[in-house]
């Protein structure tokens, strides 16, 4: 939601970095600034919805729309590196779900702090359209945040797979499209109803 210059950005990245063939799918979350003109933008694929659904949801309701070996699930608040592509797709070979390392640091990259804080971050990452059917439906009681870390409990977990962590990097930026107060205060509330539903959903796999 709202993050027009974001997206932007994350489709010309994608552009300058990717080696195989893609397809770009704009999932536009009811969002009021200008990111309803990529409906014109004849390098992606744009689908709205017509109510504010959050991103759990949303990506439930639209990744069946891509048509590709691989899906990539991404923020656009990110900058991907040369040969993120390959890195990620080598990896799949072995695995059913491949994830980046991320600084998740709010200016410029720099190697020095990645070292120090480097860490996994889960706005960003792989799997292949036939494991997809396996791992995908995210529980929808989860607004905001906990996509991941579902997606997660159902590869290690439910499936006994272990996760990859391909040889690349993104650089996150983080909330950036938080843009007016009224959208930064509903979605505190919602991440505040995930964290406690997500408390739940462990207890209960615990005792499943």
């Amino acid at each position: 939601m709202n993050g027009y210059e974001m997206t932007k950005n994350i489709i010309q990245n994608i552009g300058d970095v990717f080696v195989h063939p893609y397809e770009i799918i704009i999932i536009d979350d009811f969002s009021n600034d200008r990111t309803k003109e990529f409906k014109n933008d004849k390098r992606v694929r744009y689908f709205r919805n017509e109510e504010w659904l959050g991103v759990n949801k949303s990506w439930n309701k639209w990744i069946s729309k891509a048509r590709g070996d691989y899906i990539l699930v991404i923020n656009n608040d990110i900058i991907l590196k040369p040969w993120f592509d390959t890195a990620m797709v080598e990896c799949l070979e072995d695995s059913y779900i491949v994830w980046p390392y991320s600084t998740r640091l709010d200016k410029p990259f720099e190697w020095e702090i990645f070292i120090k804080q480097q860490n996994i971050i889960g706005w960003c990452w792989m799997t292949t359209k036939e494991r997809r059917k396996e791992i995908w439906d995210i529980d929808e009681s989860l607004c905001i945040w906990y996509g991941d870390d579902w997606i997660f409990q159902r590869v290690v977990k439910d499936l006994k797979q272990s996760p990859w962590i391909a040889n690349t990097l993104i650089h996150h930026f983080e909330s950036k499209t938080l843009t007016n107060d009224e959208h930064k205060q509903k979605i505190r509330k919602e991440i505040e109803k995930d964290k406690i539903r997500w408390q739940e959903i462990i207890r209960e796999r615990g005792r499943n």
